[in-house]
């Protein structure tokens, strides 16, 4: 099984369980903490101009990143709707590597801290489920986003 597919079920497991607690009573205060994977893409293309400078290869990796929580929830007594307001934090990491064929490399680090704010309108389909729309918005808090090391001056 590829590791894009666990992710999704696994995804989508913590989902079903999360909505079913959700659904226990009519106001609900919680905590929500996760960890997830992620990957810069085409960071590469930013950093070197393809038609200036040949020979060189860019590999980038998943990281480890975090998030977490606090939500109110609040399912309105005898109707399928309730309502939710979130406030998270997430730490995103990723990290690009360089090589050339002279030998000169580099590691590029990008790490985002966001804190974030949402509110949502949730429709219980039916028991253990639920169905959320909502708009949220996120500032960045990150003071050095980029960093990097290198083999050389």
């Amino acid at each position: 099984m590829s590791q894009r597919i666990l992710i999704v079920v696994v995804g989508l497991i913590f989902n079903y369980i999360h909505a079913a607690a959700q659904y226990k009573s009519d106001a609900n205060i919680g905590i929500k903490a996760g960890v997830g994977l992620c990957k810069m893409t085409n960071m590469g293309k930013a950093l070197v101009s393809e038609s200036f400078y040949s020979g060189y290869s860019f590999s980038e990796e998943m990281r480890i990143s975090y998030s977490a929580g606090l939500f109110l929830s609040y399912k309105i007594p005898r109707s399928i709707m309730g309502l939710e307001a979130r406030m998270e934090y997430d730490a995103i990491n990723t990290r690009t590597k360089y090589k050339d064929i002279e030998n000169f490399g580099y590691t590029v680090y990008a790490k985002f801290k966001t804190i974030g704010a949402s509110a949502h309108i949730k429709g219980y389909i039916f028991k253990g489920l639920c169905l959320s729309a909502g708009i949220g918005y996120g500032w960045n808090i990150t003071e050095d986003l980029f960093s990097y090391s290198s083999n050389s001056n």
